[in-house]
């Protein structure tokens, strides 16, 4: 049947792809796009962060 080594690949194997689908779960669930329409005309918006990276850029815009 299965010697010891192939139990541990594929023990290995299949502990490894469970961590890939559980990484890509978390990013879908948490880094997805923005999809709200609302528009920001006429608003006041307060940016934090904004010393660098996106919070500097978006008042550019």
């Amino acid at each position: 049947m299965f010697n010891f080594l192939e139990i541990i690949a594929i023990t290995l194997f299949a502990g490894f792809i469970g961590l890939v689908c559980a990484v890509r779960f978390y990013v879908k669930l948490t880094m997805g796009r923005c999809t709200n329409q609302n528009k920001m005309e006429g608003k006041t918006v307060l940016i934090t962060g904004a010393n660098s990276g996106i919070g500097k850029e978006t008042p550019k815009i």
